[in-house]
């Protein structure tokens, strides 16, 4: 519940103050009992005294709401939908000649909403707690400026843009110059993430490893990252096919879990991770394939060369053209593999070699090239 300030005596009307009541339950747990009890504290006061008030002479009519209904605000889907009904009242009174601010409040310090795990939780997303100063101070430039919404915040930027984009682009920061500047940041941020020495080191330890003992070890690591983001004590913890969003996972910690392992494999990595590969042995098993990329293929053992050969085979289309010069070739690869030639035969290729004319010459080429 925000405080209930104290109007200075130049106003001629006083605040119009709806409590709120916090929703901290899951969109897809919300019952109509829970939706309708969330909305009538804010909305169904709000509009009872717009009514009483809407044929009296008032010169400001302020009502608070909160920045959960101008930027939503997870696990919060009534409460913001029931600030985002405060603002459209206002727009509805303006619209009729009436005097209205509403203003979205962020963050206050001290007790309150923004207080204990919510105020932590806030913080590291880049939403931080205003003192009552700064923000009576807003409130009484808001009044004097006759704004009808506005959103008074205290955010951190760079903090804040990596999870509200985590999915896609969001417009509504594209005119916030302090905004944008982090959008562009972070896009730079990701295209940078990763340590080239680290991701060398890590990939000169996988390449010197049996497959299967690759693949455990990038899935250790995976789990260990997990268990970090989430608070747990031990990787144990980390079940590798649970799926991130059954544990708890928000775009928030998301996002974490990412930065810790570009830090951790060098590798530049999307913030959508986690969503692209929804569990921790499906995001190992994409850092398994990108590092074992990341390799030289000299540096490679030949299994490991063979494991990339066939990787790229699987990504070429059956209706490619080129699939029958690719099999010709790896057919005669198996021959020479299979059956090296004799010193004799050697020698009767070179003499063939030495009388050929150039249209045989370049025809033997395209034959052992696999090129028709």
């Amino acid at each position: 519940v925000f405080l209930d300030p104290t109007p200075p005596p130049s106003w001629s009307a006083g605040v119009v103050h709806t409590a709120g009541v916090l929703d901290d339950t899951a969109l897809t747990d919300l019952s109509e009992a829970r939706i309708a009890e969330v909305l009538r504290a804010k909305t169904q006061g709000l509009a009872t005294l717009h009514q009483l008030t809407r044929h009296h002479p008032i010169t400001a009519f302020v009502s608070f709401s909160s920045i959960s209904g101008v930027w939503g605000s997870g696990s919060q889907g009534a409460y913001a939908a029931a600030n985002a009904a405060v603002d459209a009242i206002a727009e509805q009174r303006r619209a009729a000649g009436l005097p209205s601010t509403s203003i979205a409040w962020g963050a206050w310090a001290g007790n309150g909403m923004a207080s204990g795990e919510a105020g932590d939780y806030l913080r590291r997303r880049g939403v931080l707690p205003m003192s009552p100063e700064e923000a009576m101070a807003a409130l009484e430039a808001s009044v004097g400026n006759d704004d009808m919404a506005i959103a008074v915040a205290d955010v951190d930027w760079a903090n804040f843009v990596p999870s509200f984009t985590l999915h896609r682009p969001q417009p509504l920061l594209s005119e916030l110059p302090e905004a944008q500047q982090a959008v562009n940041s972070a896009a730079s941020a990701s295209a940078a993430d990763g340590d080239g020495d680290e991701r060398d080191d890590l990939v000169r330890q996988l390449t010197a490893m049996p497959p299967g003992e690759r693949a455990r070890v990038v899935l250790d690591l995976v789990r260990s990252e997990v268990a970090s983001v989430l608070g747990f004590t031990s990787a144990d913890q980390v079940d590798p096919d649970a799926a991130f969003q059954s544990v708890g996972f928000d775009s928030l910690i998301a996002v974490e879990l990412r930065n810790n392992l570009s830090r951790s494999t060098g590798l530049p990595l999307p913030p959508t991770l986690v969503f692209d590969h929804p569990t921790p042995a499906s995001v190992a098993e994409h850092l398994g394939t990108r590092l074992s990329a990341e390799a030289p293929t000299a540096d490679l053992p030949i299994s490991a060369q063979l494991d990339r050969l066939e990787a790229a085979l699987a990504k070429v289309d059956a209706r490619d053209t080129s699939r029958s010069q690719i099999t010709t070739r790896l057919r005669g690869l198996l021959l020479k593999w299979t059956d090296e030639p004799s010193p004799a035969a050697e020698a009767t290729v070179d003499d063939e070699i030495e009388s050929a004319s150039d249209e045989a010459l370049f025809e033997f080429i395209r034959g052992r090239l696999g090129r028709n």
